[in-house]
């Protein structure tokens, strides 16, 4: 993609520290000259007109998901016209930058920025304040702890990069085709993605539910999720093997690890970002190193996990403890995690915008109980049987970051002068693929190889 891309033939200093050189032939402006910050309060919004909120818009690449025509809103909203380009102002490094190209409302934590006259280009304003350079530069001059925010005041009186018309066109262009192109990339690598989650759910669901032996005689039960399990098994409410445990307290340990909902991966139940430093004022459960806790809130998310250790969590989890030798915990939090069971316990949530389960429904399930010796060798099985899907999902995972990463780095270095693209070829047929595992900032050679890449 950018195998045939150079350094422009002469560059001058720009005087600016995070900036560099700069093209020869390039200008430098402070954008408030080029661009002005409109701030047209409504509260109202016409029909086919679009409402943007920050949720609404993807970091780092301006798309906008669920585009909203129906929210209503009672506080103040800013209009956009087509060419406007939104800027979030809360939180920069988010890079939270849109063009919307049509008429809408927006909430107040965008800028809404608007040309003041033909010789900027909107679609290179986009892509330039969505450049690594220009939101590092503008993240570190933000105000408030918890809640950073940056002003016009300091965006306005930025200098930046300004190339000549036709070189804004030409980037735009170019960065608009190799995005696209990363996209469709990055679209194949999730849905392989997609595909390895449904196959290693297919192997739990199985397992939990049907056993390990294929031959073996099965028995009805008389339940939607599992129809029909090993003869040889029993069924049973989870309640008669389980207890909820609500250890209430306001402090913990000094090696107690915490655990909120934002800590346990979905549908692996890995803990990421252990936390043991993190303040809380509200009351906690305590849990012991065996437990399983489940996410009662929203759970389609299947954020199950044994976290191996004492410690404690919020109350959002159930913090669930074999009461007898019937039911391992390795097998109940494989049980609670599979597609099945998790399916189940999502239909009978109540509360609209934050459904819940509750302990009566989870207790009151009856579950499929094989014997301790085959729960350990189904636990045993499925990890061997899926650790092969979870190095393929992983490594699919490190392609797009580095995809990611690749785009990034390609905004950066072509809206800020250090790579020239007016000659560059923007058709369909692209045989540089080999080639952008060259770029300066690192090699892709990993995205592209094997089996499973795209076109491959």
């Amino acid at each position: 993609m950018t195998g045939a891309l150079k350094p422009y033939p002469a560059y001058r200093d720009s005087g600016l520290p995070w900036l560099g050189r700069v093209p020869k032939h390039w200008e430098t402006q402070r954008l408030k000259t080029r661009v002005v910050d409109v701030v047209d309060m409504t509260n109202k919004r016409e029909p086919g007109e679009v409402y943007i909120a920050l949720e609404h818009v993807e970091s780092c690449t301006g798309k906008i998901v669920d585009m909203d025509f129906d929210t209503t809103f009672e506080s103040q909203v800013k209009r956009f016209q087509p060419n406007d380009v939104l800027f979030g102002k809360l939180r920069p490094y988010l890079a939270k930058v849109t063009r919307p190209g049509r008429d809408g409302v927006c909430v107040g934590e965008f800028l809404v920025l608007r040309p003041k006259n033909d010789d900027i280009l909107s679609d290179y304003l986009e892509i330039f304040l969505r450049s690594k350079s220009i939101v590092d530069t503008i993240d570190a001059s933000t105000f408030g702890a918890k809640m950073p925010r940056v002003g016009w005041q300091f965006i306005g009186n930025m200098r930046f990069p300004l190339p000549p018309l036709s070189e804004q066109a030409a980037i735009a262009r170019y960065l608009d085709h190799v995005g696209a192109r990363v996209d469709r990339y990055i679209g194949a690598k999730e849905r392989l993605i997609a595909l390895l989650k449904e196959r290693k759910q297919a192997i739990i669901d199985r397992a939990v539910t049907r056993g390990l032996d294929p031959n073996a005689p099965m028995k009805p039960t008389g339940i939607t999720w599992m129809p029909e399990v090993p003869a040889h098994w029993e069924t049973q409410r989870l309640k008669t093997c389980v207890t909820d445990v609500v250890d209430m307290t306001g402090e913990r340990g000094l090696c107690d690890i915490y655990v909120a909902l934002e800590h346990v991966e979905s549908w692996t139940g890995k803990i990421v970002d252990m936390d043991f430093d993190t303040p809380f004022e509200s009351q906690v459960k305590r849990f012991q190193s065996d437990d399983v806790l489940f996410g009662k809130l929203r759970p389609y998310l299947a954020k199950s996990t044994r976290p191996g250790r004492a410690g404690v969590c919020v109350g959002e989890f159930l913090v669930l403890r074999s009461s007898n030798d019937n039911l391992s915990s390795a097998y109940l939090e494989i049980l609670l995690r599979s597609k099945s069971a998790v399916d189940v316990i999502d239909a009978s949530t109540f509360g609209a915008k934050m459904p819940r389960a509750d302990w009566q429904f989870v207790g009151n399930m009856r579950v499929p109980v094989p014997s301790i010796s085959e729960q350990a060798a189904i636990a045993e099985h499925l990890e061997r049987s899926t650790a092969a899907i979870d190095t393929a999902i992983a490594r699919a995972r490190r392609q797009i970051g580095l995809l990611r990463e690749y785009r990034e780095c390609l905004i950066n270095d072509v809206v800020t002068g250090k790579l020239d693209v007016r000659k560059a070829q923007v058709d369909d047929h692209d045989p540089s693929e080999e080639t952008a595992a060259g770029h300066r900032r690192g090699s892709l050679t990993e995205v592209f190889a094997g089996s499973d890449a795209p076109g491959a």
